[in-house]
């Protein structure tokens, strides 16, 4: 056999076998594959979400993490000994630091599904992870009915007028909003001394809700009035 397939035939299958023969070299091969997939999610990261950060910059870790889970795989698979030792010393770390955004979970595990592909030789399997991830990105933020692009964002509404005029001009309030805003309904009314707090809940464009505050501005005569969107910049 050519000494080049040779080398490349334990990529190639979608079962590892046992691999406690395998050269050197192959498992150098293995660590840069998932160096290189871990390069990749980051980049998706940052192209996808990095705009919309909340300040952990957890893709930081993302090449170390993946690269250590690789070469944590490959070292345990052969021993059942270092694997029960590999949990019980997991079980006594814990991890402080929080989870800013739901869609890093996805990044991490994405992440450490392509380091298990590299641990357990199949490179195939990677490359797939790695092309289905990126389509299913692309279709989360181009698609409208998953939230991408054309997506109306949710948002909430807080006008607050005096008691008086809500009591004579709080259904025209309502009228306004409902022909302003799509899919507006009134969340709560909260009473305070002399005011009324109207809580609009509503999913929009931010234009139109710019103009529908500018409208309540002129004809109401406002306390304070507020709109504020649901994670702004979201998937």
């Amino acid at each position: 056999m050519n000494p080049i397939l040779k080398f490349l035939e334990p990529f190639g299958s979608f079962s590892s076998g046992d691999q406690r023969d395998v050269a050197l070299g192959t498992f150098a091969v293995l660590l840069v594959a998932s160096l290189l997939s871990s390069l990749v999610v980051t980049l998706l990261y940052r192209r996808f979400h990095g705009s919309r950060e909340t300040g952990s910059e957890i893709y930081l870790a993302f090449p170390l993490l993946g690269l250590a889970t690789t070469a944590i795989f490959l070292t345990i698979q052969f021993s059942l000994p270092l694997s029960l030792g590999l949990l019980g010393a997991l079980s006594i770390v814990r991890f402080r630091t929080p989870i800013k955004a739901p869609e890093e979970i996805g990044f991490i595990l994405f992440l450490v599904a392509g380091s298990l592909a590299c641990a357990t030789f199949n490179l195939r399997l990677l490359a797939l992870i790695l092309a289905v991830g990126w389509l299913a990105l692309i279709v989360r933020r181009w698609v409208p009915a998953f939230g991408g692009a054309g997506a109306r964002p949710a948002g909430s509404a807080v006008i607050g007028i005096a008691t008086e005029l809500h009591a004579a001009r709080g259904d025209e309030l309502l009228e306004l909003a409902r022909s302003s805003l799509a899919s507006c309904e009134l969340e709560s009314l909260t009473r305070s001394e002399g005011s009324v707090a109207v809580t609009l809940r509503f999913r929009d464009r931010e234009e139109r809700a710019a103009a529908f505050a500018r409208a309540v501005a002129e004809r109401f005569e406002v306390i304070r009035l507020s709109v504020v969107f649901d994670r702004p910049g979201a998937w």
